[in-house]
């Protein structure tokens, strides 16, 4: 009996490529189900008395102040951008920490602890380009008043 069983499977052998190939067909179709249901017309509503339309209201620009309130699935498991190993850790952080520069949504990168970005034209960045020179903004302090200082940018 157990031959039986054995030659049953060895039968039915499958192998890496075809398992791949199904296994990718069906990951692409789990995928793609719920996109092409979401593409799908928006159902019609049956004919009836019209419905009066409300006046249009102002859109109201942008506002300052306030609260924002972000979810997260996870916890950061620390607030030192050295010592985290999660990715939210480094969302959490990018809220609350300044660095020299940043990332513009254009994909250039913007100053915003330094006063400028270094460049060969304004000596920030060496003929040789191995040293780069990032001279800091006068009118940034700490929370007490402190001036931010090239010793602060080595510290942390």
């Amino acid at each position: 009996m157990a031959s039986q069983t054995q030659n049953k499977t060895q039968t039915h052998h499958l192998s890496r490529r075809t398992f791949l190939k199904w296994g990718g067909t069906a990951a692409s179709a789990l995928t793609l189900a719920p996109l092409i249901a979401a593409c799908a017309p928006a159902p019609v509503a049956a004919p009836g008395a019209p419905a009066e339309t409300a006046p249009a209201a102002e859109t109201a620009g942008p506002r300052t102040g306030g609260e924002l309130v972000i979810g997260s699935i996870q916890e950061p498991d620390s607030l030192n951008p050295w010592l985290t190993g999660l990715t939210v850790g480094l969302e959490v952080e990018a809220l609350i920490y300044e660095s020299l520069t940043r990332v513009a949504p254009e994909g250039n990168h913007v100053p915003t602890l330094a006063a400028e970005i270094p460049t060969l034209e304004n000596g920030g960045v060496s003929e040789d380009l191995l040293t780069y020179t990032y001279r800091l903004r006068d009118d940034v302090t700490w929370h007490d008043g402190t001036p931010f200082t090239a010793a602060d940018v080595v510290f942390t």
